[in-house]
C-alpha cells in the first residue's frame, strides 16, 4: 500500500538560453537551467526474518508476525503502519545551473567553440534520501536508521573545447 519507493510527486525542469547575433558578442550563447524535485516517500524497512537481509519488508500490518514451517512465530515487531510513505517525504531539493559558450572562427566553415557549464551553482546540500532500514538484521535495530544517506551533488564545473566544421 502506498507510493513506490522512488515516487516524486512533483518535478519541475526549466531551461532557457539566448544567443547574441550582433557585434563583438556575435555567437555568444548563455543559458540557465533550474531543476526542482519533490521528496521521495519515507518508509520503515525491516530485515527479512529468514534470510536476515536488511530492508526487505515494509513495516506494516502484514509484517507484524511471520511463522516458520512448524507454525511457530519467529518474528514479531512493534510497528503498525499505513503502508509505504507513512513517515512523510524527504525535503524538496533543486539546483540552478549555468552555461556559456563562445565560437572562435578559424575559417569560413571551421570554428573552435569554448564553453563552461556550472552545476549546482549555489552549492545546495539538501538530503536526497535517508536510510530507511529500521533493522540491520532480524530483531537488531540499525543505529543509522533515519539518517541521511545521499545528498545533492555539490558544486562542480565542466570546461569544454570543441572543433566544429
Amino acid at each position: 500500500i502506498g507510493p513506490l519507493p522512488n515516487d516524486r510527486q512533483h518535478v519541475v525542469n526549466a531551461y532557457g538560453s539566448y544567443m547574441f547575433n550582433q557585434g563583438a558578442a556575435n555567437g555568444l550563447n548563455i543559458g540557465m537551467g533550474m531543476r526542482l524535485s519533490g521528496g521521495k516517500p519515507l518508509t520503515e524497512l525491516l530485515a527479512h526474518p529468514l534470510f536476515d537481509n536488511a530492508g526487505e519488508i515494509p513495516c506494516n500490518a502484514s509484517a507484524l508476525s511471520v511463522l516458520d514451517s512448524t507454525g511457530a512465530t519467529i518474528y514479531s515487531t512493534g510497528c503498525v503502519s499505513n503502508g509505504r510513505g507513512q513517515f512523510g517525504r524527504t525535503p524538496v531539493f533543486g539546483t540552478v545551473d549555468f552555461h556559456i559558450d563562445y565560437p572562435i572562427r578559424i575559417s569560413e566553415s571551421v570554428r573552435l567553440r569554448g564553453g563552461v557549464d556550472v552545476f549546482n551553482t549555489f552549492n545546495a546540500t539538501r538530503v536526497v534520501s535517508t536510510r530507511e532500514f529500521r533493522e540491520s538484521s532480524a530483531g537488531v535495530l540499525d543505529p543509522d536508521y533515519n539518517t541521511p544517506s545521499t545528498f545533492q551533488r555539490p558544486f562542480n564545473a565542466r570546461f569544454s573545447l570543441r572543433l566544429e566544421w
